[in-house]
């Protein structure tokens, strides 16, 4: 019941002792305290976070010490550099969190989404910004963003896989409104 400890189980585990996750889980955020339980649930919708990021998703302005905490206690966090700025959850912790955010917030995660969209969009990370648009449904904005991304994403970074899944995620209804993005998706068929 120790982090540490529940941190070295949950590595050793793959998928196929998600009975022994969902324990352990259940386990370690009845323990936490509710701010850090919503905390985690309402911020693992995130393929990674920053504090800068969560306090604007949730509206505060703790998360940069709630990180820590969780990043000393060696909490289901991975930091993504050295600065320890970036993090992402363990993606097995994550994946149980997502579905107990569902339960928890489901008529909240459609906002948190937005917000994370919006967040990424000013802080250009656009491939970022059109991940959490798509995952929260909103087309519009998502179809907006892959319009800006596309040439970057195509030309630059090379990823016609990346553009095509987002393309195809999209609804036909805002494909069909914007005719560049149905030019990309063509090019993509070829």
């Amino acid at each position: 019941k120790d982090a540490p400890d529940a941190t070295q189980l949950i590595n050793a585990f793959n998928g196929t002792h998600r009975f022994i996750i969902d324990y352990l889980v259940e386990e370690v955020l009845v323990q936490r305290p509710s701010g850090t339980r919503e905390f985690l649930l309402k911020t693992s919708m995130l393929h990674r976070l920053s504090a800068p990021l969560c306090d604007e998703l949730l509206a505060s302005t703790q998360s940069q010490e709630t990180l820590e905490q969780l990043d000393a206690a060696n909490f289901f966090l991975i930091p993504l550099d050295s600065q320890r700025r970036w993090y992402r959850y363990h993606h097995l912790f994550a994946d149980v969190l997502r579905q107990h955010a569902l339960q928890a917030y489901p008529t909240e995660l459609p906002t948190l989404y937005q917000r994370a969209a919006h967040w990424f969009e000013a802080n250009e990370f656009l491939n970022d910004a059109i991940e959490m648009a798509l995952a929260g449904k909103d087309f519009e904005m998502a179809a907006n963003l892959i319009q800006r991304a596309a040439e970057t994403v195509i030309w630059d970074q090379g990823e016609w896989l990346l553009l095509d899944r987002w393309l195809t995620t999209l609804p036909e209804s805002h494909l069909k409104t914007q005719p560049r993005l149905m030019l990309y998706r063509a090019w993509g068929s070829f």
